[in-house]
């Protein structure tokens, strides 16, 4: 091993070739002789010791074993930023087979703020084929108020799904969303939380959960 990889109070060690190899971030790392490169200590200040470990794990062997929703949701992150597209595709794949209606709204917050679109369309596809279920959810009022972008994209698919005064109430509510966009909080620091702690975008959706 020559790096060293720090997450929370833990150290575990790699290869900087294998991880040049598996990810264009890394490798840009290396290549440009970054501080972490010259050091051969990279702070993974945004990766819980848990989830790191499971993301050297793929890298390493192209696998990850004992992988749940959660987990799923904490590499989907880590796999986006460090532009790991194989794992990216399979944790989209594992969450769309574990999507149920108690995780599809956290589900659908990360997806969005990594702007992993074909995970959208689906989940969004999913809220559709089961709107009855999922508009009963006692946190969709919500999180439809704190996530009006995305809810704003929920609504005009479901607008589609019923008779004219469906539409025109869906409508209605699409605009009003469209409206207080602008003024979320959420919504507002969309991009800053992408860019920033994982654990900042975890904590957001595991409150719906």
């Amino acid at each position: 091993a020559d790096v060293k990889l720090r997450a929370d109070d833990e150290v575990l060690f790699a290869h900087k070739c294998l991880l040049a190899s598996q990810s264009p971030v890394f490798r840009a790392m290396f290549d440009r002789e970054m501080l972490e490169s010259k050091t051969s200590v990279i702070d993974m200040r945004d990766v819980e010791a848990k989830t790191l470990k499971y993301f050297l794990e793929y890298l390493y062997t192209g696998t990850v074993d004992g992988m749940d929703d959660k987990m799923a949701l904490n590499l989907l992150i880590v796999a986006d930023k460090y532009q790991v597209s194989s794992l990216v595709e399979k944790c989209s794949t594992f969450l769309k087979s574990a999507l149920n209606f108690d995780n599809v709204l956290s589900i659908l917050l990360v997806a969005d703020l990594v702007n992993y679109e074909p995970m959208k369309v689906f989940i969004i596809e999913y809220i559709v084929e089961n709107s009855s279920e999922v508009l009963s959810l006692p946190n969709w009022p919500q999180w439809m108020k704190m996530n009006s972008l995305i809810a704003s994209e929920v609504l005009l698919k479901l607008s589609c799904k019923f008779d004219s005064n469906f539409k025109k109430k869906y409508v209605e509510s699409v605009l009003e969303t469209s409206k207080e966009a602008s003024l979320s909080p959420v919504n507002s620091q969309k991009k800053e939380l992408v860019a920033g702690s994982s654990k900042e975008v975890l904590k957001q959706s595991q409150e719906l959960w």
